[in-house]
């Protein structure tokens, strides 16, 4: 039985993928930048930004960035 555990395991984490590029050359670590909100502060400016995964594996999503990003950059 540990054999078996052994081999399924073995055979479950060689076929995961390392690379960060999907089968169109899209990179898949990029959170592009699509929506950019301003905001100041007393303590300085910071900006709000909406970000999509390039490759769809995440929803979109709200965060905060303290250097001022550009519309289409991967975060």
């Amino acid at each position: 039985m540990k054999k078996l555990t052994l081999l399924l395991v073995a055979v479950a984490l060689t076929s995961c993928s390392t690379d960060p590029l999907d089968s169109k050359g899209t990179d898949c670590n990029c959170d592009r930048v699509t929506e950019i909100h301003q905001f100041n502060t007393t303590t300085g400016t910071y900006w709000n930004v909406k970000t999509v995964n390039d490759c769809g594996l995440y929803p979109s999503s709200y965060r905060n960035v303290y250097s001022k990003p550009n519309m289409g950059d991967c975060l």
